[in-house]
Order: structure tokens, then C-alpha cells, then sequence
């Protein structure tokens, strides 16, 4: 007896936009694609796993994963930015500190201490905001601000 879960196809809605998903032996990157019952498969040229997704099931948690990637990718970008940014106010903040000169020791510059102190903001604030992303469990995140938060 069949159970009715076999032999399904994908939903008509279904998209067939280029994807691609981590091979989970060597971790390279692959194509899924649709076979010509409308099932996803995907074949790893670098270590020649092929593996053919038949069930409902596991099409479902397919989707689930290739969308779970899609946000963890946002999420570099998002890091990747704001890392960018932060480098560029630590740069300025060094300008500011630097064009004091050594009479700037000695004597008070209320402008310069102001935009030192707005730009010193400026970093708290994009490193609270790349701390909120570093919430999410990802490698990818994490991995990319390591350089940048140096002190």
C-alpha cells in the first residue's frame, strides 16, 4: 500500500528561480533543480553526491532550509555594511583626534570635542546594531566582524 505522501510534485506556485544550498558532504555550493516531475534534486560536481528530494516532507524542509539560508546571506550583508561603516567612523574619529595638534593637548576645542563625542555615538550605535545581528546563530555573521571591532 502507498503511503500518499509519495510521489509528490511541487505546489503550482512552485518557483524555478536559480537556487543553490551548501552540499552537506563537502559544503560546496549546488544548483537544486527540478527534475521533469517537478522535484527538486541537486548533484555536487566537486564530490559527486547526488541526492533526489521525493517526499512532501522533505520538499517542505528543502524550502525551509534554502529560505533559512537566503536571511543568514541577509544577514552577512547587513554585517558587512555596518562593519563598513564602523571603519570609516573610527578612521574620521582618528582624523578629529589627530587635528588637535599638540597645542590641542593644552588647551580646550569645544567643536572638536563635540564631533569626537557625536562620532564616539556614531560607533556605539553600529556596534549595538551588528551585536543584535550576532543574536542569530550563524557562522557567516559572526565570522565577518572580528576584524573590525578591534579596538
Amino acid at each position: 500500500m502507498k503511503n500518499e505522501q509519495d510521489n509528490v510534485t511541487l505546489e503550482a506556485g512552485a518557483t524555478a528561480a536559480r537556487r543553490e544550498i551548501p552540499c552537506f558532504l563537502c559544503n560546496d555550493l549546488v544548483e537544486i533543480r527540478m527534475d521533469k516531475r517537478a522535484k527538486p534534486y541537486f548533484i555536487c560536481d566537486a564530490c559527486g553526491v547526488q541526492t533526489f528530494v521525493r517526499r512532501k516532507s522533505g520538499i517542505s524542509k528543502l524550502e525551509i532550509l534554502i529560505k533559512d539560508i537566503q536571511s543568514d546571506i541577509s544577514s552577512a550583508l547587513k554585517v558587512s555594511a555596518l562593519t563598513i561603516q564602523l571603519l570609516e567612523l573610527k578612521k574620521r574619529l582618528q582624523e578629529v583626534e589627530n587635528s588637535r595638534g599638540i597645542l590641542g593637548l593644552f588647551t580646550e576645542n569645544k567643536a572638536l570635542d563635540e564631533a569626537k563625542e557625536l562620532i564616539q555615538r556614531e560607533i556605539q550605535g553600529l556596534d549595538n546594531q551588528i551585536d543584535q545581528l550576532n543574536q542569530k546563530p550563524d557562522i557567516i555573521t559572526k565570522s565577518a566582524t572580528k576584524t573590525a571591532r578591534k579596538p
